[in-house]
């Protein structure tokens, strides 16, 4: 077979349609050997609560439930831990920690009337805060 200008092009054209088609999927390879999704997983990244404000009554008991998740809301076996900040307007009764469902019960009670009386919650380096109004 005699090779011609024409046969020579029809080969390149070829080629070239082909590397168009694989290189994507070859750079694509090459450039993740990690996956990009798992990054942050089984890291505890924030403390999430079932509400971020409550209002209760002199007397009132209330519940807050808290977890720590990782950066793809994955819950995780991590206790939560409260501090009153406001120990005389609200008293934290107890905090029971639930691992099946890997959250932290939170079982307080409303004493004096207050406008202010966050509960701090902490786990390890992460800290959040529920405000709390007494009437």
């Amino acid at each position: 077979m005699v090779l011609t200008l024409e046969n020579f092009e029809m080969k390149i054209g070829k080629f070239a349609r082909l590397l168009v088609l694989v290189a994507p999927l070859a750079l694509t390879l090459a450039a993740c050997s990690d996956d990009p999704t798992s990054e942050g997983v089984g890291d505890a990244f924030a403390i999430v609560t079932n509400k971020s404000a409550t209002t209760a009554a002199v007397g009132d008991k209330f519940t807050v439930v808290a977890q720590v998740i990782d950066r793809a809301g994955t819950p995780l076996p991590i206790q939560v831990t409260v501090t009153a900040g406001n120990a005389a307007a609200v008293t934290n009764d107890s905090t029971r920690f639930v691992p099946e469902l890997q959250e932290t019960r939170i079982y307080a009670r409303a004493v004096k009337a207050v406008a202010s009386a966050p509960l701090i919650l902490t786990a390890g380096a992460l800290s959040d805060t529920v405000k709390v109004t007494v009437q």
